[in-house]
């Protein structure tokens, strides 16, 4: 009884995973923080007087993580374009690169995240920035801190992205090793 298989077939079979990593579509991304908005806005609406001050101190760590994320795609992306990926110790490691995808993803999502809770909270403080004075206090906290989770999301895609190894990159190699 003979099989036939299709392997590099577009369509996978029903019931089967294609095994496959594939990135985050930034429509996911808008998803959560619309989300994260809507519940920011609703939890600040409710118990601003409640909630603590909302300072520039709060989006450092959110800066920093961006950083280190962009540093991570630029140290990784030349590392790919220049065939420096294996086991030897000057070279990235395939799992390094594994673990720095999973950030990226894990950094794409906090910042959608982080930048919705921004929105959320900046649709309720920007309003009322000339009638409360807590408002006025916390509205540069609040800016700040919706642009440190943008560029924390832009970031984490570009880590994410990053680690990804072109496609004629694979088939080269594979031909290589065919050889």
């Amino acid at each position: 009884m003979e099989h036939h298989s299709q392997p590099d077939s577009p369509q996978k079979e029903a019931g089967k995973p294609d095994n496959k990593l594939h990135l985050t579509a930034v429509s996911s991304l808008l998803v959560w923080a619309a989300v994260a908005a809507f519940c920011a806005w609703l939890m600040v609406s409710t118990f601003y007087s409640n909630l603590a001050d909302f300072t520039v101190w709060v989006s450092i760590p959110v800066m920093l993580l961006a950083i280190v994320d962009g540093a991570l795609a630029i140290y990784i992306r030349r590392a790919i374009d220049r065939n420096r990926v294996g086991q030897d110790r000057h070279q990235l490691h395939p799992v390094r690169a594994a673990r720095a995808f999973v950030l990226g993803r894990s950094s794409a999502f906090a910042g959608a995240i982080f930048f919705g809770v921004g929105v959320g909270s900046g649709i309720y403080v920007w309003p009322r920035v000339h009638i409360l004075a807590a408002a006025q206090a916390d509205s540069p906290g609040v800016i700040v801190f919706t642009v440190a989770g943008f560029l924390l999301a832009v970031a984490g895609l570009a880590l994410e992205r990053a680690c990804q190894v072109p496609p004629d990159k694979i088939e080269k190699d594979a031909a290589e090793a065919r050889t």
